[in-house]
């Protein structure tokens, strides 16, 4: 079942930064119904580990190298969401070729 079935059902005020954290930490996907003003770092980081293509719903800025390794490890295919910057240093950390 989506998601956002059960998000539309939570009421505003209970959509607060601890439960995105939680949600996060259980379903790395979940981190496409945060709104960015909420992603931390920490939050991205979960997210990844989770689920490494969770790294689709992170602001570029805080694609760290960090996180994209974490994320390419979790999943090869978050490689496509890996910035044009770093994704160089990703491969060769990783060992891995990119075409």
């Amino acid at each position: 079942m989506p998601l956002n079935i059960f998000y539309n059902r939570i009421p505003k005020k209970y959509l607060t930064p601890y439960l995105y954290i939680t949600a996060v930490s259980n379903n790395g996907a979940a981190l496409s119904l945060v709104p960015d003003k909420f992603k931390t770092i920490e939050m991205c980081i979960n997210a990844v580990a989770n689920d490494g293509l969770a790294i689709m719903y992170i602001p570029k800025q805080m694609k760290t190298f960090s996180i994209c390794i974490n994320a390419v490890k979790n999943n090869k295919l978050a490689l496509k969401f890996v910035p044009n910057d770093i994704i160089n240093m990703v491969c060769n950390a990783l060992n891995i070729s990119y075409l």
